[in-house]
């Protein structure tokens, strides 16, 4: 099947053709812009957790927010499910058998034939995204001690802590020692 043609979808017990072209076209929105919550679907949320091996986590936000909020390594499983260059294990059972059936397996295979445009630039994404967040938080790490954090290095040098300074005195029995004597 080319990625430029229609599927030829058929009518099941539990989905018709018509909804899997709704899914489909959906689902393609829904990466095409960047998995936008606007663009998750109902449709596509109730296909993911019936047909291709993923809990509702509660609701469509509930999901969404678990892949999609902070992104990370479940994001990573996800986009990975549906990558037609990997073997397509699911991102939460760890199997393939939502490829083959027994409901909707000709929409789970467009699916993953129509992300092939769009996995690579995904994760990309996604690693920017989490590169930016790490940076985040260490400059803000870093403020709290009163420094800052340019190009990967510390405005402030760090004064060296040690427990052993030749010139203290051992404490006498029964008394406690200070780190920072006066």
């Amino acid at each position: 099947m080319k990625i430029d043609s229609k599927p030829d979808f058929i009518d099941e017990p539990f989905m018709s053709w018509k909804e899997k072209e709704v899914v489909l076209n959906a689902w393609t929105r829904f990466l095409k812009n960047g998995c936008k919550f606007h663009d998750f679907t109902d449709a596509l949320y109730r296909h993911l957790t019936l047909h291709c091996s993923f809990i509702a986590h509660f609701d469509r936000l509930g999901f969404y927010e678990f892949y999609f909020g902070t992104p990370g390594s479940c994001t990573i499983r996800f986009i990975d499910q549906f990558d037609p260059a990997k073997p397509g294990i699911s991102a939460e059972i760890g199997m393939t058998y939502w490829l083959n059936g027994p409901t909707a397996a000709d929409l789970n295979r467009a699916m993953r034939e129509a992300s092939a445009s769009y996995t690579s630039k995904l994760r990309e994404l996604l690693l920017l995204d989490r590169k930016q967040r790490d940076l985040a938080q260490a400059t803000a790490l870093a403020a709290k001690y009163g420094m800052a954090l340019r190009d990967g290095q510390i405005s402030k040098p760090v004064p060296s802590l040690t427990c052993s300074d030749s010139n203290a005195s051992e404490s006498a029995p029964g008394q406690q020692g200070t780190l920072f004597p006066e």
